[in-house]
């Protein structure tokens, strides 16, 4: 008993370390956002903002090339209306264009999907039906339709007319 209490100590004390090594080491304010990085800039006054047309959250205040794709980096032209979102993607009318970008109005409708497949058709083993016989009939009613059906001794497994 006294081994499990030493036990549940030890990890109770790891767990608290563990939460206080964490509180420490996360900082919020070390995220992607981070100017010291080198890879995204602030905008802070009104000059010309310079960004990636292959990685839109790279901003940077003067021309040059960008640090992830080593494309050269376009003006960033700005639409006078305040965005709500500051990784929200704006594009010209040429480039939605370019990009064969179409949008709709949001509706309810039921769900529409066609699926193409590919594969063999094969017919349903229960409904075929073939019987030979060594004695002259017809069958009238048959009781085992599919093949691998189990039939014990002294079953019946069909009238013959």
């Amino acid at each position: 008993m006294n081994k499990n209490v030493n036990k549940l100590a030890l990890y109770t004390i790891f767990l608290c370390v563990g939460i206080v090594l964490g509180k420490i080491l996360y900082r919020p304010e070390n995220s992607l956002n981070n100017s010291k990085k080198g890879i995204i800039a602030v905008q802070e006054n009104n000059s010309t903002i310079w960004t990636c047309s292959m990685h839109p959250q790279i901003r940077m205040h003067q021309p040059g090339k960008c640090p992830l794709c080593a494309m050269d980096l376009i003006p960033l032209e700005t639409s006078g209306a305040v965005s709500i979102d500051p990784n929200a993607i704006e594009l010209s009318s040429e480039a939605i264009e370019l990009a064969n970008v179409h949008t709709a109005a949001v509706t309810r409708a039921a769900a529409e999907k066609i699926i193409r497949v590919y594969g063999r058709a094969k017919p349903n083993e229960r409904l075929i039906q073939n019987l030979t016989s060594p004695i002259a009939g017809r069958v009238e009613t048959l009781f085992v339709n599919s093949a691998g059906f189990s039939v014990s001794k002294g079953q019946l497994l069909a009238y013959i007319f």
